[in-house]
């Protein structure tokens, strides 16, 4: 990439502009000041000076740089995503690309670009698929707004179409929307569904969701499938919508939170336009640390049923580690939320507005009034477990009295068994009956695992579950001094029945494996860089297939 495009994009953009466009700037002297966006703080510390056209946080971070490495930090990309975008908002042509940068991430964004015009086009061309949109409720004007598509059921009708426009097979497979079969042949990887481009924060397309007809649902095809991972693309790490959602969740101060897109696509013609999704992933705490750089508050409106509540239970421990004031709504009676605007349009952003619940009242009414209604005992420690998440001691003392309100159990004695809670967790009990783990784990792959064993120490027959999984399981998750602790924990943290416990340990597994793999990923990407920077275009490429590998063996899960 020639330096003089560079400058020529640098010098368009005012920095101040730019970053003004993701954060709120205040006047400080002829520099403008602000709380960073890139670590905890109270009192400002992130500096923009407009002279030189730089930023620095002079707390924690002490980091600093142009526009570019702004773009780069906050939105979590690469620096030619970055250059890319910015090129755009200046209107700066990039003739001339560096021709491995183009390789790994420009012919993957264009392929995207040119498979969305196809699927809308198929779109215009069945009924079919326009029909089953009409009884989704879906208007035309939505349906064009989000690039709405639709993959004919053939076997490679993309993929011919993709070659006749000038698009190598490989790459076309390493973008995700193809694959190669035993017999040496691409498939399309998406047939005969309704199509959701997923986009990154910069509104490119990185990847796509696909919800099959309901004619061609059968047992053994997922209703909805997802592009697998790729250079430009982690499930982890995009959020259905955001690209067009982040301006109204900046006005109204708070995000809402869906699971899927026809829910959001619904919400959103109804005028609910804060809103964003995850695609074929829980939502996880890198999605949470995204919208914490918009807001500081959330609505989760997740599905009644059990696996919903789960979601909720594991979104809102999230949420409150990461300081968020979280509320949830569920739709009455049951209902999808596309399925409850249906049968009564226009009355859904109200009843959102009037319907939400504090994680009190959820926490309470699940434990107390549903899961553990015969048994205050568990039912109180469960509640406690959640109290413990609350990042603020405040908010933990106000939990605490307001149970104490609800459950006539006296402040003191709910004091104590969070105490009691606490040191266990710890490892701080009495010594002869256990000792402290050294460190507690740090990455989630650890924690993960640390839960596996924390559940089946609770419901040893549900060890027979993990055992095609143990390599992805770090070496201390059941060594002695690990296990010793656990069994005194168990009692305390695993609050569910062994149905439920089961369905957790399903999930965790498929997380667990995820993560694996993802971590493994992470590291070839570390190592196509440097093999990229020393000139050996041979290990890259060597490099690639393992990543592509890697990507196959997380999709199979």
């Amino acid at each position: 990439m020639p330096n003089d495009a560079v400058q020529e994009i640098k010098d368009k953009l005012d920095i101040v502009e730019i970053i003004r466009s993701y954060i709120p700037l205040m006047p400080a002297g002829k520099n403008f000041k602000a709380v960073c966006p890139f670590h905890k703080e109270k009192t400002p510390s992130f500096i923009v000076s407009p002279d030189r056209q730089s930023w620095h946080c002079f707390g924690s971070c002490n980091e600093g740089g142009d526009v570019i490495s702004f773009v780069m930090k906050y939105e979590q990309v690469e620096f030619y995503e970055a250059l890319k975008a910015l090129a755009e908002k200046a209107g700066v042509e990039l003739k001339q690309f560096n021709p491995q940068q183009e390789k790994e991430f420009g012919v993957l964004y264009d392929i995207h670009e040119a498979a969305v015009k196809f699927y809308e086009d198929q779109l215009a061309q069945s009924e079919e698929a326009k029909f089953y949109l009409k009884q989704r409720g879906i208007h035309d004007d939505t349906r064009e707004e989000f690039s709405i598509g639709f993959a004919p059921n053939a076997k490679d009708a993309l993929m011919v179409h993709l070659i006749n426009t000038g698009y190598a097979a490989t790459d076309i497979e390493r973008a995700g929307l193809a694959f190669k079969t035993d017999r040496g042949t691409y498939m399309d990887r998406f047939r005969g569904r309704v199509m959701f481009p997923l986009k990154n924060t910069f509104g490119k397309t990185v990847s796509f969701s696909g919800r099959i007809l309901p004619n061609l649902e059968t047992d053994n095809v997922g209703k909805y499938i997802n592009g697998p991972e790729t250079p430009i693309f982690s499930k982890s790490r995009i959020l259905y919508a955001l690209d067009k959602a982040k301006q109204e969740i900046k006005k109204l101060e708070y995000a809402a939170i869906v699971e899927g897109q026809m829910d959001l696509v619904t919400l959103y013609q109804e005028g609910v336009r804060n809103v964003v999704a995850t695609s074929g992933t829980a939502l996880t705490n890198t999605h949470l640390q995204t919208l914490r750089k918009i807001t500081d508050r959330i609505v989760l409106a997740f599905d009644t049923d059990e696996a919903g509540k789960l979601a909720a239970e594991r979104t809102l421990d999230m949420a409150h580690m990461l300081d968020f004031t979280a509320r949830l709504f569920f739709v009455p009676d049951g209902k999808d939320a596309s399925e409850y605007i249906a049968k009564n349009p226009g009355k859904i952003k109200g009843v959102i507005e009037r319907m939400q619940l504090t994680p009190f009242q959820f926490y309470h009414d699940r434990f107390f009034l549903d899961q553990f209604k015969n048994d205050i005992k568990r039912a109180t420690r469960a509640f406690l477990q959640k109290t413990l998440m609350l990042a603020s001691p405040i908010d933990q003392n106000t939990w605490i009295q307001q149970l104490a309100a609800k459950t006539r159990i006296p402040e003191q004695v709910l004091y104590e068994e969070l105490q009691l809670i606490k040191k266990t967790r710890s490892g701080k009990t009495e010594p002869q009956t256990a000792q402290a783990v050294e460190e507690a784990p740090t990455s989630r792959i650890e924690k993960i695992a640390r839960r596996i064993a924390l559940v089946c120490t609770a419901y040893p027959s549900l060890r027979n579950e993990i055992e095609p999984y143990t390599a992805y399981f770090p070496k201390s998750a059941f060594d002695q001094k690990t296990k010793d602790l656990l069994e005194m924990q168990s009692s305390l943290e695993v609050t569910g029945d062994e149905e439920t416990s089961s369905n957790e340990i399903k999930f965790l597994l498929h997380e667990l494996k995820s993560e694996y793999l993802k971590a493994k990923q992470q590291k070839l990407v570390i190592r196509m860089k440097e093999a990229q920077t020393e000139g050996k275009p041979e290990e890259s490429s060597r490099l690639l297939k393992e990543f592509d590998e890697l990507t196959k063996l997380r999709e199979n899960d």
